[in-house]
């Protein structure tokens, strides 16, 4: 016996139930939709878009938090209207549509599958649901004003084949689809999230707030994938000082359309400070028909994201993180060992190894082909020059243009009368380049040295080349894990 058969069932009005009957002979389930006598009368669902079915969804939810089992709403000639926000006086129900009108949700270009229409006429900051623990939301197109469902101080509230939409510019507070609130293990499968009209209206909002049941104020274990979206990106906002480890948030496969913000930005208000936030991932997330954004955004007292796994993944801009990232890693070549620096396939330095995926998708270390030299020590020398200053200088070995490895930096503090100038020494590159350039810096100098094994320049503060090349892709070898 299915679940649903298991379920308790409420008596519609004689009338109705006659004239719906046929249409749920053809359902392939075997629940329909239960309803409590509301001031002593039977409340019954209609769904036509113009009468008010506040009453009868309230009467129905009490009804299976009483009785148990779900909610299941039959498809409606047009949509079920609502004028406040709907109730959810107890954990574990189930509120499912069974089925869809024909107008469904105004994304036909999209292939959800049917969905049954709730909609909020009201002009308030109120949302359309607000979850209680242990909640599901199941094949429903839940459009609100201001929010269509808030979770807040839940856990295990999932999301399947839902789609939420609000109007993008209302101006009042937290103006999203979806905010989630002080709340652990939630689940989003399948659907979407429309900020309506705008291209910087979050999809989502995640906050930590002031405790209402003595839950923390941070969220963790999130879930959102399968996701079409439209509007800005996904915000974490901390608004009162975090204790306890927030994160553990996980974006899969989901395309943001006409995103004009960062894909998902980090702040604190009111002068709340973070505490520790671990692990953030993203998944196949991309942006469409935007501007260019960061793929993740870290500003607020104290915050450091450890742990940042991002699998062919980014926005429109070119910058994927930005602010405070400790340990992250890219399947596109970009790896942080956790050392807080952000090392890329293209700007190996120092000899450092990159972890990557090789062009045949295999994960491999990167190497340079060149090694770079080392010991790189300057030496003023008086009377013989005409610098004075402070300069640094880092030694280049170079192989034609496409293959260049970086020293150390050496500072040659000390350079203080006219006439000096500065002995440069460093020990050769064991890859035997072609020969070295010499960079002096600010003002930016360099000076090429010929020879593999050549290991000394004297900068007098003459001659050289004023703008040497940087290659920003130095030749790299992928040497795979396996294999090593």
């Amino acid at each position: 016996m299915s679940h649903e058969s298991k379920s308790q069932s409420a008596k519609l009005g004689p009338a109705i139930g006659r004239k719906l009957s046929g249409i749920f002979s053809r359902l392939p389930i075997t629940v329909l939709l239960f309803v409590l006598p509301t001031f002593g009368q039977i409340s019954a669902l209609k769904g036509d878009g113009r009468t008010d079915d506040t009453a009868a969804l309230n009467g129905a939810i009490a009804n299976a938090c009483t009785q148990g089992g779900s909610v299941t709403l039959p498809p409606p000639h047009g949509f079920y209207l609502v004028t406040e926000t709907l109730t959810i006086p107890c954990q574990g129900v189930h509120i499912i549509g069974a089925g869809a009108n024909r107008a469904m949700n105004g994304l036909q270009q999209f292939a959800f599958p049917p969905m049954v229409p709730i909609k909020l006429f009201a002009r308030e900051q109120g949302p359309v649901f607000a979850a209680r623990s242990y909640t599901t939301f199941e094949n429903l197109d839940i459009q609100g004003f201001n929010q269509a469902v808030l979770v807040r101080g839940a856990t295990s509230v999932t999301f399947k084949n839902v789609c939420m939409a609000v109007n993008g510019t209302t101006g009042l507070t937290d103006n999203t689809p979806l905010k989630i609130t002080n709340s652990f293990w939630i689940w989003f499968k399948g659907g979407c999230l429309m900020a309506n009209g705008s291209t910087t209206t979050p999809i989502l909002i995640m906050s930590g707030e002031e405790s209402q049941y003595g839950e923390a104020p941070l969220n963790g274990l999130i879930t959102i994938e399968d996701i079409i979206a439209a509007g800005g990106g996904m915000k974490y906002i901390q608004r009162v000082g975090q204790w306890g480890t927030a994160g553990n948030l996980v974006f899969r496969n989901i395309t943001i359309e006409d995103l004009h913000t960062d894909v998902l930005s980090m702040t604190a208000e009111n002068g709340a400070i973070y505490g520790e936030f671990e692990s953030v991932t993203f998944d196949h997330v991309a942006t469409s028909d935007g501007i260019a954004g960061a793929l993740l955004s870290v500003s607020g007292p104290n915050l450091t994201v450890k742990g940042v796994f991002i699998n062919q993944s980014g926005a429109l801009g070119s910058v994927k993180l930005r602010g405070s990232v400790l340990g992250f890693f890219d399947t596109a070549g970009q790896f942080d060992s956790l050392t807080g620096n952000s090392l890329s396939v293209g700007t190996v330095k120092f000899g450092t190894t990159q972890l990557g995926m090789s062009p045949s998708g295999v994960l491999s270390i990167f190497e340079p082909v060149l090694q770079p030299p080392s010991n790189v020590s300057v030496k003023v020398n008086r009377n013989s020059g005409t610098l004075t200053g402070d300069y640094i200088y880092e030694v280049i070995a170079v192989d034609g243009l496409n293959a260049a490895v970086y020293s150390a930096p050496a500072s040659s503090a000390g350079v203080s009368t006219m006439q000096d100038s500065v002995l440069v020494t460093w020990t050769p590159s064991p890859s035997q380049p072609g020969g070295y350039y010499v960079v002096r810096i600010r003002p930016f100098q360099g000076f090429w040295v010929a020879g593999a094994s050549s290991n000394s320049f004297t900068d007098t503060g003459m001659g050289g080349g004023c703008c040497w090349n940087r290659p920003t892709t130095p030749t790299l070898v992928a040497k795979p894990i396996a294999t090593r």
